[in-house]
Order: structure tokens, then sequence, then C-alpha cells
């Protein structure tokens, strides 16, 4: 027995269809947009049915392309699934340019998507099929301050997504496919040549974990061969080379290098840097800021500073300066900077998870 809703959605896609001007790539059309009507039109389509492959194909079953569809006037700032393609052949680094070029020429909003959607097809090539090499690598780290520091947050899901993660996912899925020894080799490489070793911090130590007690465990050290621990050390290098240059604060995330620092060293030597670091400028701006986190609730997002940050830093000391700099300093930013730190903590003391 027939389905009466599909009986009715035949009869209306076939009233429609009559009018078009060309009835054969209509009917091809719908069929690829909608997997129901290509049963529906009893038309064949040949399209993958993975879901990152899908993301690439820009199939409606795509959030992220499906109001495209239904505008009379699509979207031009975002990207056209040849455009993509026709980006990601070209080098990285040139691929990276063509998307700051789209950004520059889009609105605020726009530019985010563009930023957001070119990540997502990026992660989505990378899983589905190609692997990640060391010109890629590189281009990506090369990019991942600005994309940091514009983070393009999507609260859809049940957890916001930012650039943060698509670009970590964007290299873990691109190393999926590649020997451990293909891994260990790009990760050293990079780790030399990087100018900002945020993202790098977050990567090495979600393989290694960290050595101190009650630190993070890693995802598994055997991911990278034998040269793990060369890869934890040549990081460790370069993060401590960063602290005593005071080039640790020009980095996108500040805090991604000291807690590296703190899981492999502990916390004396961290403390130690922090305890001179809290009396400059550049180091109290740097202090008062990573030490804030936003917390997303259903109940309203706050900023909070979290009781784990006594490991890094002396937050009594750091509240002190905080008060210090409301009461002297003619600097706004400042001043509204020290404010959302005191408030934050508060809440921290407060017990507001």
């Amino acid at each position: 027995m027939n389905d009466p809703n599909e009986e009715r959605l035949e009869a209306a896609l076939t009233q429609m269809l009559a009018e078009a001007h060309n009835k054969d790539a209509a009917t091809n059309i719908l069929a690829m947009l909608f997997p129901k009507a290509e049963k529906l039109l009893k038309t064949f389509v040949s399209v993958d049915t993975d879901k990152d492959t899908t993301k690439l194909k820009r199939r409606i079953a795509e959030r992220d392309f499906a109001a495209n569809y239904f505008s009379l006037t699509p979207e031009g700032e975002l990207w056209g699934r040849s455009e993509f393609e026709d980006a990601v052949s070209s080098r990285p680094d040139e691929a990276f340019r063509r998307l700051q070029k789209k950004v520059d020429a889009a609105s605020a909003e726009e530019g985010s998507d563009v930023r957001r959607i070119f990540l997502e097809l990026l992660d989505a090539r990378f899983s589905s099929s190609a692997s990640l090499n060391q010109e890629w690598l590189d281009a990506i780290l090369a990019a991942s301050p600005n994309l940091l520091l514009q983070p393009d947050e999507d609260r859809r899901a049940i957890f916001s997504i930012d650039n943060e993660d698509r670009l970590r996912w964007i290299i873990v899925h691109g190393f999926k496919s590649l020997s451990n020894s293909a891994r260990a080799s790009m990760l050293k490489a990079a780790i030399i040549k990087a100018d900002d070793l945020s993202l790098l911090a977050d990567i090495v130590r979600s393989f290694v974990g960290d050595l101190v007690a009650g630190g993070s465990s890693g995802r598994s050290k055997d991911d990278l061969g034998n040269e793990g621990e060369a890869i934890r050390t040549l990081l460790l290098e370069r993060v401590k080379e960063a602290a005593a240059a005071g080039t640790i604060w020009k980095n996108a995330r500040p805090g991604h290098l000291l807690w590296f620092w703190w899981g492999n060293s502990g916390p004396d030597e961290v403390k130690s840097f922090t305890n001179v670091a809290i009396d400059s400028e550049t180091g109290i701006r740097g202090l008062l800021d990573v030490t804030v986190s936003r917390v997303r609730s259903t109940a309203g997002d706050y900023d909070q500073v979290q009781k784990s940050w006594e490991e890094i830093v002396d937050l009594e000391a750091l509240e002190s300066r905080a008060k210090q700099l409301i009461g002297s300093s003619e600097n706004e930013a400042d001043v509204r900077l020290a404010s959302r730190f005191l408030d934050a903590l508060q809440r921290g003391r407060n017990g507001r998870f």
C-alpha cells in the first residue's frame, strides 16, 4: 500500500517539473539535493553517503548549506564546491590567502561563516581522502593565530565549537592515515619552524600527555612511534625559549603554552616565571586574560577563573595587582581587563560551575 504523503509529494514534484525549462536537469538536481525525491522520481544520481563526502558535495542534508538552497539570493561569500576544490588544489599557503581574501570582501557576519565553512570542509577533506603533508601542516599552523583570535563559535550543537576545535580536528584527522614515523617527523619539523606554538602545544599534549601527577594522560604516545619523548622535549625547549624572550604572550593562546610547560616540568618552574611576569606590563595583561574562561550555560553565559590556575600563577597576588591596576591605570582597556578578571575570580570562588 502506497504512502499517501509520498503520493502527494510525487504529484507536486511532477507538476513542478512539468513547468521547468529543462525537465531532465531539474529532475537530476532535485534527486541530488533530496534523497527522497530521488526515490519518488525514479532517478538515480550517484552521491556518496559518507558524511565527510556529503559535506564536500554540498548535500542539502548538511545544515551549513541547506539555507542557501531555499534562498532567492544565495550568499555569494560562502564557498562553492568548485571554488573550494580549486583553492585547496593550489599551494596550502595560497589556499589560506584565498580564504583571507574572501573574508576581507565579506561582512563581519559572513566572514565568520566563510572561515568556519572553509575549515569544516578542509576537515572533511582530510577525514575522507587526503592525507596531511608537511606543507599543509605548516600552512595550517601559520594561519592558526588569526583563526584562533577569530573563534567563529558555532553554538547550534550541544557543545559550542570554535576554530580551535576545527583546527585540531583537521590535524588529528589528517594524521590518521599516516604512519607513526611520518606523524613524528612532521611534528618535529613543525615545532622547529612554527612562530606560534598554541596549536602545537595542544596537539602534542593530546598525544603524549603530561609527566606530572594529575595531569593529562594523552591519547597514546605510541601514535608517534618511539619519538614521543623527543617531540615533548623539543616543544618544551621552544616554550621555555618563548618565556625567556617574553614572546610567550604574543602567541594566540599563551595559556596552552603555560599548561604544556606545567605538565612537563611541574608547577615550580612555571610559577617562578609568572611571579616575575606579574610585575611587567605585558605579563600582567597576559595573565589577567588567559586565566579567564567563558562558561556557556542555558541559564546565561559568564566568565570564571578556575581554581586549577593556582598551579600556574599565584591568584591572590594576581588579584592584588588587578586591584592596583584599577586604582592607578589611566588605560581604559587595562581597567576593563582587570575588572573582568576580578569578577571572574569571584565567580570561581563562589563555586559556580
